[in-house]
């Protein structure tokens, strides 16, 4: 009976059912971050710390074959990988009038140059060849393994010859326009679901937030895919390749990486896309259920 009685309610618009799709609209995101930042996230680093500890950290000789791998060789001499300064890994495109901060740029003079993964840069020189280059890579100063460079290279892969669409102008700005929306979290959901439910239920338009939003982070899990699988097959086609360093005495020796880090390459990264996953989850929810919500308490004002 309760059961039926609830149906006729629903039917006609529940104002106790509006009201928690409403709560759910505003912890849609908040949800989303809780489950990245304490669970998710956590994973995906215990899982790095293991992948450190089992095949070392990145050495020259991966930096040089993953690049000469996946980029192409008009790129390759001018592509820099740098030290992070927010100790997290990054890819970063540039245009030709790329410069860098005057105090940084002056700070790395009086140091003697500029410090790289493949040793010390001249500054001038290096903001040329990023300028050349079109973007550059950074990963943190200790603790980065070849899956988090071949991650990043399988991005920078947009500027090789030939990647027309990844490397276009609207396709940056929307990924430009997706991560931003993910940086920021609850606050941009929250003003997604307030801007949704606004619409009169009858009102079309109000699909335009979910619709725009889902586009952008379409377009931010399909680059993050893609640089995935550009990361697995070049790792998998260079397992065998021989190296002139031990990864780690014991196992791996004299190969380029230890099967450990190959055998958790396809896990990691993963972990990783699942983070962008969820944020984007609950981006896409907040607006979602701020309609159904607004649908609900229109139906039960009409009847």
């Amino acid at each position: 009976m309760g059961m039926f009685k609830w149906a006729d309610e629903d039917s006609k618009g529940s104002p106790l059912f509006a009201g928690a799709l409403a709560v759910g609209s505003a912890g849609a995101s908040p949800l989303s971050e809780y489950l990245v930042d304490d669970i998710l996230f956590p994973s995906y680093r215990s899982l790095e710390s293991e992948i450190i500890g089992s095949s070392g950290e990145i050495n020259l000789d991966q930096i040089k074959a993953l690049k000469n791998k996946m980029l192409d060789k008009s790129l390759r001499d001018n592509f820099l990988i740098l030290p992070s300064k927010d100790n997290i890994g990054s890819f970063s495109k540039v245009t030709k009038k790329y410069l860098p901060d005057r105090a940084e740029l002056e700070s790395f003079l009086r140091k003697g140059g500029l410090q790289t993964f493949e040793g010390t840069a001249n500054p001038i020189r290096a903001v040329h060849a990023i300028r050349d280059a079109g973007g550059f890579i950074s990963l943190p100063r200790s603790n980065s393994h070849a899956i988090t460079l071949a991650h990043e290279l399988g991005h920078a892969t947009a500027l090789n010859p030939g990647s027309t669409i990844r490397s276009s102008r609207p396709y940056n700005f929307i990924d430009s326009l997706g991560r931003s929306l993910m940086e920021s979290g609850s606050r941009n959901a929250l003003g997604a679901a307030l801007i949704a439910g606004s619409f009169d239920s009858d009102d079309k338009k109000k699909w335009l937030v979910p619709g725009g939003i889902g586009i952008t982070q379409a377009a931010v899990l399909g680059e993050e895919a893609l640089a995935s699988y550009k990361a697995m097959q070049a790792l998998k086609s260079l397992k065998d390749t021989p190296s002139r360093e031990l990864v780690v005495a014991g196992e791996g020796a004299g190969k380029l990486f230890a099967p450990s880090l190959i055998e958790n390459a396809g896990k990691n990264l993963r972990r990783a896309w699942g983070t962008y996953g969820l944020t984007a989850a609950g981006l896409l929810a907040a607006p979602i259920l701020a309609i159904k919500a607004r649908e609900q308490w229109d139906k039960g004002r009409r009847n």
